[in-house]
């Protein structure tokens, strides 16, 4: 009878234990699963968080690099084709009703250049402003915007305006901090690339 019980007692022992053992097995096998998982989660949101920023970055450098050729541009045609005291859209509008405007060809091309440049700048910009970082970029590069599109406009009505004795409408000034701004944007983003690791 004693011996039975022992067997009996044993039995129940091990009836309560093994699955005891199996859960814990599986419960431990299940987390490092889950942490496996999460692990590769969090790898995978940090590397496209940097593709991502990294695209962003390079939508800005674009944007600095069009606005020293911009600059470049309009250096140009102030050096070489500007009547003072107007400025190069006056200029143009000067010496085409006095030469017409097939002897302005190279200053008609150099301006259609300028324009195209900054109609560029302008669809980037309005592709990169949902993600800018900065406040003060936000609002040069709005400003930018303005300028260029009052620029293009100007632009297009000079042929009216040339046969039409009118007088350009009035320009929009540059906003001399818009450079700065992108430069401090490119820093931002510059940070932002460190702070993120790559695990």
């Amino acid at each position: 009878m004693t011996a039975f019980k022992k067997a009996d007692s044993s039995k129940s022992s091990l009836a309560v234990w093994i699955p005891i053992v199996v859960g814990t097995i599986v419960a431990i096998s299940g987390g490092i699963a889950w942490l496996y998982a999460h692990h590769e989660q969090y790898q995978s949101n940090v590397v496209a968080e940097e593709r991502e920023n990294q695209k962003l970055w390079c939508q800005l450098k674009v944007i600095r690099t069009k606005l020293d050729e911009t600059r470049d541009m309009s250096r140009d045609l102030q050096a070489n084709y500007l009547v003072k005291p107007w400025g190069i859209l006056e200029s143009y509008v000067s010496k085409a009703r006095k030469t017409g405007e097939t002897k302005q060809a190279l200053m008609r091309e150099k301006i259609d250049s300028l324009v195209k440049a900054n109609d560029e700048i302008v669809s980037r910009i309005r592709l990169y402003l949902p993600n800018a970082m900065l406040g003060e970029f936000g609002k040069q590069a709005q400003a930018y915007v303005y300028h260029a599109v009052n620029y293009s406009d100007r632009w297009r009505a000079v042929p009216r305006v040339i046969q039409s004795s009118e007088q350009l409408p009035f320009a929009v000034p540059f906003p001399e901090q818009f450079p700065t701004a992108v430069n401090e944007e490119l820093k931002r983003r510059d940070a932002l690339s460190k702070a993120i690791t790559v695990p």
